[in-house]
């Protein structure tokens, strides 16, 4: 039983580290088209070693960080005013699709987050299995 629920938290942290790479790329592709970014750009340097400790670091409540620094860039992205505007601009494709990428995969690593979350706690908690996984643990 111990196995199968680390095994679940390790397919969420799989997914938030996927999904943080995605993002990763979706910034990139914005910096190769022509958008405007510092020379040395922190949001796809936070994002790779983001996703890169959460993949190998095996540490419970190693989603939080994801979950918070998908959080930080994607409140970051929309308070900037550029973003949006970006999105609605499909004429200039390379910074749309990679606007699209970048918010769709934050979007997804913050759903991501908060299931490895809610699992850990979960686990740390009550000693059960991860949520909906249909098993149920009484001691730890």
């Amino acid at each position: 039983m111990a196995n199968e629920r680390d095994q679940d938290l390790g397919g969420i942290r799989r997914a938030l580290a996927v999904f943080l790479a995605l993002a990763c790329v979706g910034v990139l592709v914005q910096i190769f088209t022509g958008v405007p970014y510092p020379k040395v750009p922190p949001g796809p340097i936070i994002l790779a070693v983001t996703a890169l400790l959460v993949a190998v670091v095996r540490w419970r409540w190693m989603p939080v960080l994801g979950l918070l620094v998908a959080l930080f860039l994607s409140v970051g992205a929309v308070a900037s005013g550029t973003t949006l505007p970006r999105l609605a601009e499909p004429t200039r494709l390379g910074p749309f699709a990679g606007t699209w990428l970048q918010i769709v995969a934050q979007l997804a690593a913050i759903a991501a987050g908060l299931a490895g979350v809610f699992a850990a706690s979960r686990k740390a908690r009550t000693g059960t299995a991860a949520p909906f996984s249909g098993e149920r643990r009484t001691g730890r």
